[in-house]
Formats: structure tokens, C-alpha cells, sequence
């Protein structure tokens, strides 16, 4: 029997997907049953899978690439995407040359702005442009040993995402089961979510536990080096080479905060980032800060266990910090709803792009353990299941959103293992998912109640990056905001360096408040 998955994540390759979430480096697979098992890098992953640079040149025919805009624009973006990543670019007249400066902010909509352009005026001209010989080309260059494999996958999901859409793609059966869905593999992650703005990198959040985190850096920092590359004018589709270390070697990163430049060193260590993690937060009225990380398997449990000790300590409300969570398992999420709601009321729904397989509802199994006040800090790193677990709480009125638009990831991946090697899996678009209302937050995210900004990052969400995205087919209407103004709130926050967590609890207890208020809602 063909072995299938239902994968409902978000798992974005691109550098620019989400800001530049470094969960990278080496990975460590644990448990007794584990621990013979050699540290690995994505990189060995892929070169496991024996996949060969002929898969690619296969795609990138050269006649084919020329038989429509699509395909042509697909193998474009294929060859742009690696060429960027060894650090080239390709002219419209099929040359190879040193990246330049303008190359830096590509996103799959810049980068095939000029292409897509040029193919409308004038595709005969572009027939001088033989992909299949420039993937040769490419290959042929001195590359580090196992990274063809993982250039080659990169070229085939780039190739993909304008063929198909953005999130089907290929991935190492291994580090699927391994590390994608295993909650106890850990690894030498740096633990910080980079973003780009027009004045360059900074640290938008910071993992707790992190070896980032133990080394001093700080949400907010203005990233200035990486073991001395100056990272002001450095290419987002590298970042992730340059990041990358083993465990016990030191990178070097040099910040600007407070109008002072630090140099920091960051011990790489063997770390299992925790899904779950909380604090009180004190005030006129105290409440439990709760971030959640990531959506793995025992997510759901790990919350549990956080809110029952967060029920013995007379918390008046909770904030719960969905701030750059990429999503993950969405039965981990339905889980965590019912936390807040009770096993009766829909977590979310999902319907099939085949007409022929009838919608779903999906409910949590867990007893409400929490029935105080909730705001949810939210920004445009917010995604999929993540978006999903916002979106809920509010359609149950159960919470108030603060913060930013959610990044619009709201369709579903169903794997199995590739037919052209056993050792990868390909996950294709098969849906997407609804709120409670009948709202899909697919490609317009989900708006706060409370606009609060940190800072103005470059193309982080699903409609600024992607040349085809989908659409869910739905004429429901996001249900209305909650009008919160804080101009007429008597803060009650407690002091900390972060404004947009400080107004989250100013908000959650604000009153009087247009249309009944949160009191009303809550």
C-alpha cells in the first residue's frame, strides 16, 4: 500500500519565507534507541537520498522550458534560485554572473519580475536562454561535498512552487520522520528569528534556552557581522550556509543595541528547543505569559501541563505569544483549542481541492482548562496552525488578537513517498483550511484586534512572496475586529522591554471599549 501523510505545516524553504528562521545547524536524535546515531545536517540528509543532479536537468529540458510561460517561468525560477544560493545570477541573455547588490531582496515575486516581463514582450528573445545547459554549468563549479543534493532539491521545490504552487514540494523521507516529526530530536540551532528591513538584519525574536539566548543576544539587536562577513548588503537565499556550525564551534556575531556594537560569541550546544514555555508577568493585575514554539507531537500536552500550573497561581488573564510560529501539526492544534473551548466546539474545518472528498470538521478531545481572559500576541510570522489556534479563539470569543495581519498559510499537504526515489518524500497541496466563521486565512491572514508593530520587515508574507499562490475558494468574509482603543485604557501592564506584550495585557483588561468591549467577548 502506498504510504501517505497528511502534513499539515508549513514548511518553506526559502530563506525569506517567515523573516530567516534559524533552526539550524546539525541535528541530534534522541532517545535510547537513538543514540548510536551519528550528528547530521540537513545537508547529509539530502545526500542520503542519492538524489542527483540529472533529476533536475530532466525538469529543465530546454525545449520544454520554452513551451509555455509557465513552464518557462518554473525553470527560471528553478536555475535563479540556485544560482543565487552559490552566489550568481542569470542575465536575461542566459550568462552567468557574481550576484550583485539589487539581487539582495529577492523574493520569488522580485526575482521573476524582470523574467515574467520579458517573456510578455518579447518571448522569442529569450530563446538564447538554455536552462539545461546552465544547470550544467552550475554543477560543474567546485561545490562542497553532499550540497549537489541539497541544490538539486532546492532547483526542483523552486521549480515546483511556480508549476505547481508554493507549497508543494520535495523532502528527505529521513528528516521528515526523524526530525520533522519527531518532538525529541534536538539539535545545534542558534534559536533567533532574523528579519530584514530597509536598514538591514535584526533579531525579531529569541528562543529561551537557546544557546542564542545564553550568549547574551537580544530581541531587537541590529545584526552587523557573522564570523566577520558584513551582513548589510548580504543575500538572504545564503544566510542560511552562513549560519550553519556543528556543535561546541563558536559563532561570532557582532550587533549594534543601544547605539553600541557588541561582539557575541554563540557556543554552539547540543539543545532541544521546548515547545512550550511561561512566566508570570506582574502588574496591577498579573498574568501568565505562555510562547508557544512550535506545533510537534506532544504540543498539546506540554500546554496542558503549563496552564494547570498556571490555574494554581491566581493569574488574572493570559497572554499567549504566537509571535513567528510557522505552524506545524494541526492536530496538535485542534488539541490545544479545546483547552480553551471544551471537546464541542470546532476547532477549524478543511476542504478538498477534489470535489470528490467531502469537507471535515475537526474537533479537540481535552476538557476546557483555562477560562480567563486571553489575548493572543500575534504578528506576520504567525502561520498555519498557529494562524489556525488564533483565528479559533477569537470566532469562540473566547480571545482578543494583538499585534500584526498573520502570514496567510491556510492550505494543507497530504506526502507520500516520491515514485522517482523511495528516499524522498513529495507533499502536494490537497486543501485548506476554514475557521470556526468559514473564514480561510489562505494568502489575507488573520487581522488583529490591536495593531501593535515591532518593526517594518521586507516580504514576510505568503501574498509579497510567491508568484502563483493559491486562493481558497470561499466568499466568507473575515468576521469583524474588536475595536480596542488604548488611548482610553488604564494601563495595567507590567514593565518589560517588549512594547507589543506590555499592550497585550493593557488591552486584555481595557474598558469602556466601542461595541461591548473584551469583557463582553471574552
Amino acid at each position: 500500500m502506498e504510504r501517505r501523510w497528511k502534513l499539515l505545516t508549513l514548511l518553506s524553504f526559502t530563506v525569506l519565507a517567515i523573516g530567516v528562521s534559524l533552526w539550524l545547524g546539525r541535528v541530534w536524535l534522541s532517545g535510547p534507541e537513538k543514540a548510536s546515531v551519528a550528528t547530521k545536517s540537513v545537508d547529509d540528509y539530502w545526500a542520503e537520498t542519492g538524489l542527483s543532479p540529472d533529476s533536475l536537468r530532466d525538469v529543465v529540458d530546454d525545449d520544454t522550458c520554452q513551451s509555455s510561460r509557465r513552464y518557462f517561468l518554473a525553470c527560471a525560477n528553478a536555475l535563479v534560485t540556485v544560482a543565487g544560493r552559490m552566489g550568481y545570477e542569470i542575465s536575461l541573455q542566459g550568462e552567468l554572473k557574481p550576484l550583485s547588490e539589487k539581487s539582495n531582496d529577492q523574493t520569488e515575486i522580485t526575482q521573476l519580475e524582470t523574467w515574467k516581463k520579458s517573456y510578455s514582450e518579447n518571448p522569442q528573445a529569450l530563446k538564447v536562454v538554455r536552462f539545461g545547459s546552465l544547470w550544467k554549468q552550475l554543477m560543474e563549479m567546485p561545490i562542497q561535498q553532499g550540497k549537489r543534493a541539497t541544490l538539486t532539491g532546492a532547483g526542483l521545490n523552486a521549480f515546483l512552487s511556480v508549476f505547481r504552487d508554493p507549497h508543494t514540494y520535495i523532502l528527505p523521507l529521513d528528516y521528515y520522520q526523524n526530525v520533522i516529526s519527531n518532538p525529541q530530536a534536538s539539535s545545534t540551532v542558534l534559536g533567533v528569528v532574523l528579519a530584514r528591513s530597509e536598514q538591514g538584519y535584526f533579531l525579531r525574536k529569541v528562543i529561551e534556552g537557546s544557546p542564542a539566548a545564553s550568549s547574551g543576544l537580544q530581541r531587537g539587536d541590529w545584526v552587523l557581522s557573522v564570523n566577520e562577513v558584513v551582513l548589510k548588503d548580504y543575500p538572504p537565499q545564503r544566510l542560511g550556509d552562513l549560519l550553519r556550525g556543528a556543535e561546541g564551534k563558536s559563532t561570532e556575531i557582532e550587533v549594534l543595541r543601544g547605539g553600541k556594537n557588541l561582539k557575541i560569541s554563540v557556543q554552539r550546544s547540543n539543545v532541544k528547543i521546548p515547545s512550550v514555555a511561561w512566566k508570570p508577568l506582574e502588574g496591577d493585575r498579573p498574568v501568565g505569559v505562555l510562547t508557544l514554539h512550535k506545533f510537534a507531537q506532544g504540543s498539546c500536552m506540554d500546554m496542558k501541563k503549563a496552564l494547570t500550573e498556571m490555574n494554581g497561581k491566581k493569574l488574572q488573564g493570559l497572554l499567549l505569544d504566537l509571535r513567528d510560529n510557522s505552524g506545524g501539526q494541526m492536530d496538535e492544534a485542534a488539541c490545544m483549542v479545546s483547552l480553551f473551548v471544551g471537546p464541542d466546539k470546532a476547532a477549524f474545518r478543511i476542504r478538498y481541492l477534489d470535489p470528490s472528498r467531502d469537507p471535515e470538521t475537526h474537533f479537540g478531545s481535552e476538557a476546557q482548562l483555562w477560562n480567563g481572559r486571553i489575548a493572543v500576541l500575534v504578528n506576520s510570522g504567525t502561520a498555519s496552525a498557529a494562524e489556525i489556534l488564533a483565528g479559533s479563539l477569537r470566532d469562540h470569543k473566547r480571545a482578543l488578537l494583538v499585534g500584526e495581519r498573520t502570514f496567510g498559510k491556510g492550505s494543507f499537504q497530504e506526502g507520500e513517498i516520491w515514485k522517482r526515489n523511495g528516499r524522498i518524500a513529495f507533499f502536494q497541496t490537497k486543501g485548506f483550511y476554514y475557521l470556526p466563521s468559514g473564514y480561510s486565512p489562505q494568502l489575507k491572514g488573520v487581522a488583529p484586534d490591536v495593531k501593535v508593530s515591532f518593526r517594518k520587515s521586507l516580504a514576510l508574507r505568503e501574498e509579497d512572496q510567491y508568484l502563483n499562490p493559491l486562493l481558497s475558494p470561499s466568499r466568507v468574509e473575515e468576521p469583524p475586529t474588536r475595536t480596542v482603543d488604548l488611548s482610553i485604557c488604564a494601563s495595567s501592564a507590567g514593565v518589560t522591554d517588549d512594547p507589543q506584550l506590555n499592550q497585550a495585557q493593557t488591552a486584555l483588561f481595557c474598558e469602556p471599549v466601542a461595541g461591548g468591549g473584551p469583557r463582553a467577548a471574552l
